[in-house]
């Protein structure tokens, strides 16, 4: 029964980050926040929520992608959503959370007062082999446990599992689990029934109805700039590379003329093959990161045939 809406539930980017920044949701995120990492929801209650892109500080200047962060009392707490696993998925978030604690620790007084550091997971796979719907994971001695630090805690919210509870009908208890199951179903209205859910099915609702004016980081939107830039560079190198193949060519043809034709030659040379050589290297990152086929074939203009080949090679 309820409203059923395609492909849009909670646990989609645009809107899972539109919902944890909005207002109207602050008892439920005090509450979950508090189901999983066991801090007082009052807390939570007085929190900021921000949405944030890190600057990497190497040459490079790759952005790190996170959601959100959440600045509250002496806890600094970095929420992701991860809609697909990927090698490299976990690495990437360890990355940043490891940033966010030396900035602390250069920003800090003193080590002893600089923030902890949180990160929350939510998985939309299974990750770890336990059917359990939060993994916490912290730095333990091996045999006897013991804690070596409290600078990071890391929880994984395995989302899969919730699904499997919830296809299977079993009634649930587990507040938590409840909780979560906005992440999984479109059917929310069957979720209605205590204030804190009803405030935030509403605002769900809502986000849903109105998704395409919500205006924030839309993963294709970000895949189509990272395209162009890649796109660029292609060029800006196979134009270079004309030019110097150019100007070879032209001095040899006599002097004047041949600096001219050779130039435009070899940046036509250049530019071509340089952008073919972007473009092929933008649709394999496509394909790791499992996009679907008519997407990259709308922004790359590849074929179908050649789309293919590329995913064999890949292989």
């Amino acid at each position: 029964g309820g409203m059923v809406i395609s492909n849009f539930t909670l646990s989609n980017d645009i809107i899972f980050k539109a919902f944890i920044i909005s207002n109207k949701t602050v008892r439920y995120k005090s509450r979950l926040l508090y189901l999983i990492t066991g801090i007082d929801e009052e807390i939570f209650k007085k929190a900021i929520y921000t949405s944030e892109e890190m600057k990497v500080n190497n040459k490079s200047d790759k952005v790190y992608k996170t959601d959100i962060i959440v600045n509250v009392d002496n806890y600094l707490i970095s929420i992701e959503m991860n809609n697909n696993y990927y090698n490299g998925l976990i690495e990437k978030n360890f990355g940043y959370v490891t940033k966010l604690i030396s900035e602390q620790l250069n920003r800090g007084e003193s080590y002893i007062s600089s923030k902890k550091v949180i990160s929350i997971n939510f998985d939309n796979f299974s990750r770890y082999r336990k059917d359990k719907i939060v993994y916490e994971f912290k730095m333990l001695e091996k045999d006897f446990k013991e804690v070596e630090h409290n600078l990071l805690v890391s929880y994984h919210i395995d989302l899969n599992n919730v699904k499997k509870i919830w296809y299977n009908q079993v009634e649930v208890s587990d507040e938590l689990t409840r909780m979560l199951t906005l992440f999984i179903t479109e059917d929310i209205d069957d979720l209605r029934g205590d204030e804190i859910m009803d405030e935030a099915i509403e605002e769900l609702e809502f986000l849903i109805k109105h998704k395409d004016i919500i205006g924030l980081y839309d993963a294709k939107k970000e895949e189509e700039k990272v395209f162009r830039t890649r796109l660029l560079d292609a060029e800006e190198k196979g134009l270079n590379r004309g030019m110097k193949r150019g100007m070879k060519r032209g001095i040899a043809q006599g002097i004047a003329q041949g600096i001219a034709q050779g130039m435009e030659k070899g940046m036509e040379k250049g530019m071509e093959k340089g952008k073919k050589l972007g473009i092929l290297e933008t649709i394999k990152n496509m394909i790791k990161q499992n996009t679907e086929d008519d997407y990259i074939i709308s922004v790359t203009g590849i074929k179908q045939e050649e789309l293919n080949q590329i995913k064999k090679e890949l292989k």
